[in-house]
């Protein structure tokens, strides 16, 4: 759950309010568990940061966008993270080694939403610059 700026991780470590996370000087933007509740990743800034549950600790950022992160989406099983940029590339996380896993480059100009299907195969990208909606296949 966000308050502001402060972040606190459910459930909690014990009866308190739970776990508070700064995020310095930036607004959340969104946020997104890893399937083994290891990892909380927030959108942040136009960036991805790693805090490691269930303390709260900052763990890394996530890098290899050159434009600002405008989305991500976590697939159904929760194994991938998968962000879009304006600098037009989509890229998908293993969020378990957090590592890059792959990369897809379009020629849409920068892209501001991203969407994951419920089954995981198929994923879509919007473009407010090129007027634009992009699906493909996972598989």
């Amino acid at each position: 759950m966000a308050i502001g700026r402060q972040f606190w991780h459910w459930p909690p470590v014990d009866s308190s309010r739970g776990t508070n996370i700064e995020t310095k000087r930036y607004e959340p933007e969104d946020l997104a568990f890893s399937a083994d509740n290891r990892h909380l990743f927030a959108l942040v800034g136009g960036k991805i940061v790693v805090y490691g549950l269930p303390g709260g600790l900052y763990r890394t950022k996530l890098k290899g966008h050159t434009g600002r992160i405008t989305a991500m989406a976590l697939t159904p099983d929760g194994s991938r993270l998968w962000t879009a940029s304006r600098d037009a590339t989509v890229k998908c996380w293993d969020t378990h080694a957090l590592t890059l896993d792959r990369t897809y480059t379009f020629q849409t100009g920068g892209l501001d939403c991203l969407a994951v299907s419920p089954d995981g195969n198929v994923a879509a990208v919007g473009s407010g610059q090129k007027e634009t909606i992009t699906l493909w296949d996972l598989g």
